[in-house]
């Protein structure tokens, strides 16, 4: 996809050309950008690894396997990724080279291991790909059925919370889901390419993420002032929230091109509507009644000193 259209491929190349100019005797500073160039792309790939909280209700001991599960997810995908990121980026000449590949990764393989190798990282990235897409839906049938529980009696409300007899999974939930991502695929039809039509569903995908991460961190910046005020937490959220304002300016400034600027408004749409979402009469005071939540907060408020 167009880096320039991306946080990603936008830092990678602001990063290139600070490294070129960098001068003569400077070849840490080099080293250290040709570093940051490479685990800039990487940034957005790992992406979604907080969505095991979405099984926190079906989860033993959620309040310890659920922060190991998602700080696990962490490290070992950024480490992939910053790896295989690195190989790509060093077997190409810069970001726009890689944007202009469909496949990179596939290429590289079959340049330096041969078309075999090249054949197996294609169908290991639709395996992942696959898996990927499963993980998405049931975490997003999950925050469904948890919408639909916390939103009353209402005719929606009963379609969300219907579940599987025999399982208990949220069989309503992930109807809907399903058929939300079906509607989503169908309406890139226009696209001549397959390649085309991910582009522009992951970078819608993207910038829900970010978005996504930006009020959660303000949340989480907001809870912890009401709540603990420590210091270091406090810092480490706000420094969060500044970057991750940086990186949504850089995004959209200067506005894309037709059709990921159709792609930008279909996002903000959708922020719109999860955001009108909590206008539901009564959803709010029962969502801060949630013992779900009541549970979560106790876990995480630090206990008393003993003396």
């Amino acid at each position: 996809m167009p880096s320039a259209l991306t946080p990603a491929g936008e830092l990678a190349r602001q990063v290139d050309e600070a490294t070129a100019s960098a001068g003569p005797g400077r070849s840490l500073r080099r080293g250290s950008l040709r570093f940051l160039r490479t685990a800039a792309p990487a940034f957005g790939q790992f992406s979604g690894f907080e969505s095991a909280a979405t099984l926190g209700e079906e989860a033993r001991r959620s309040t310890r396997t659920i922060p190991a599960a998602i700080g696990w997810s962490l490290l070992g995908a950024a480490a992939i990724y910053i790896f295989f990121t690195w190989i790509v980026y060093s077997a190409y000449p810069g970001p726009a080279a890689v944007a202009a590949d469909p496949a990179p990764l596939v290429h590289v393989a079959r340049a330096y291991l041969g078309s075999a190798v090249g054949t197996a990282v294609n169908v290991a990235g639709l395996i992942s790909a696959f898996g990927a897409q499963l993980a998405c839906l049931n975490a997003a049938a999950r925050l469904l059925f948890a919408l639909g529980r916390e939103s009353g009696g209402t005719a929606a409300a009963r379609v969300l919370t219907r579940t599987w007899r025999r399982y208990s999974s949220p069989a309503g939930a992930l109807t809907v889901a399903g058929a939300v991502s079906v509607a989503a695929l169908l309406a890139l039809g226009f696209e001549h390419t397959a390649t085309r039509a991910a582009t522009l569903i992951i970078q819608y995908g993207a910038y829900l993420i970010l978005a996504a991460y930006l009020m959660t961190v303000i949340a989480a910046l907001a809870w912890t002032w009401r709540t603990q005020r420590r210091p270091l937490p406090l810092a480490i959220l706000a420094a969060g929230a500044i970057i991750l304002g940086y990186v949504l300016y850089r995004t959209f400034a200067p506005f894309p091109a037709a059709p990921f600027s159709w792609v930008v408004l279909a996002a903000a749409a959708s922020v719109a509507a999860g955001a009108a979402i909590l206008l539901t009469p009564g959803l709010l005071p029962r969502m801060r009644r949630s013992r779900l939540l009541a549970v979560t907060t106790a876990a995480a408020r630090p206990r008393p000193r003993e003396r």
